[in-house]
């Protein structure tokens, strides 16, 4: 039997190997932030750069800005805060909603952060060369494929090009 990252299984299965992708990539940042001294998941980062560019925010225009679910969103924010990177304060115009804000230390750790998302992005962009692609806006361009026309319709396609061959 044929392995998953053997032609053509490897297309078909391609979820499966993005998802491998993934996992590996994120545990390896997280290594990476953990030996820069940052406390903070690889998960959570986007919501405290978010926070740093629009300054404080409810968890849900987090989510909205990030196109992430709220419910995954506030399980980073619950890391965040008992951490002390981040803290829930009343918003000055509506006391019933809770903003985000980078706490100090969550300024600390912003700083290390930065520091070194800068030498990932570096060795990103050489990792990109030797694969002569960019795979993260490849992965963009895919996604923005599958959403002008979704696999279903993909296959629709190819049955009735089949069909018109017969």
């Amino acid at each position: 039997m044929a392995s998953l990252s053997e032609a053509p299984l490897r297309r078909v299965f391609l979820g499966n190997s993005i998802d491998q992708l993934s996992a590996q990539i994120v545990e390896q940042a997280q290594q990476v932030l953990r030996e820069a001294g940052v406390e903070l998941s690889t998960r959570a980062a986007p919501i405290i750069l978010m926070l740093m560019k629009h300054g404080p925010m409810t968890a849900a225009d987090v989510a909205k800005a990030l196109n992430q679910a709220h419910q995954l969103v506030t399980h980073h924010v619950d890391a965040l805060v008992s951490l002390k990177i981040v803290a829930r304060v009343s918003d000055p115009h509506d006391a019933r909603r809770k903003l985000l804000k980078i706490t100090p230390k969550g300024y600390t750790q912003l700083v290390k952060l930065k520091e070194i998302l800068d030498l990932i992005e570096v060795a990103y962009e050489d990792m990109f060369d030797k694969l002569g692609c960019d795979l993260a806006a490849k992965v963009l361009e895919a996604s923005g494929e599958l959403s002008r026309s979704p696999l279903a319709e993909r296959i629709a396609t190819v049955q009735l090009a089949r069909t018109d061959s017969s």
